[in-house]
């Protein structure tokens, strides 16, 4: 147990480990949770700025991954760099299926589901990890 940060409220500080857990969970399922797992390998992270993507992006950073990739706005593009990725996709003005569908990704996080689904499949590179958690 440990107190919550004043800037926060009790929802903000009681949900964070629970989209910690999601993150790391949708790591390791697809064989990535130790530090230096990701070396020379490619992560793309959907949605980084948001609640569940931001901590994935700290993870795969953690675990080395040679290319971190992910789809924010570009109002949040220097905070997701922040965090380590290394390539932005403005998913309002960039055709990410067209962009990335033919570069393979070693491991595709997706915490939104829904229509990006297709694409993340579109992105994985055969046999490789697929993390969803909705």
């Amino acid at each position: 147990m440990a107190p919550a940060p004043e800037q926060m409220s009790m929802e903000e500080a009681g949900s964070t480990p629970l989209a910690l857990l999601t993150a790391y969970q949708s790591m390791k399922d697809a064989g990535y949770s130790q530090p230096g797992c990701g070396r020379g390998q490619r992560i793309l992270v959907h949605a980084g700025a948001g609640g569940v993507g931001h901590l994935a992006l700290q993870l795969a950073k953690i675990y080395e991954f040679e290319e971190i990739v992910t789809t924010c706005s570009a109002a949040n593009e220097e905070f997701v760099k922040s965090l380590g990725a290394t390539t932005i996709v403005d998913y309002k003005t960039e055709d990410f299926v067209t962009k990335y569908a033919n570069n393979k990704f070693d491991l595709v996080v997706d915490p939104v589901g829904g229509d990006p689904i297709g694409c993340c499949c579109a992105a994985q590179s055969p046999g490789q990890g697929l993390g969803f958690r909705v």
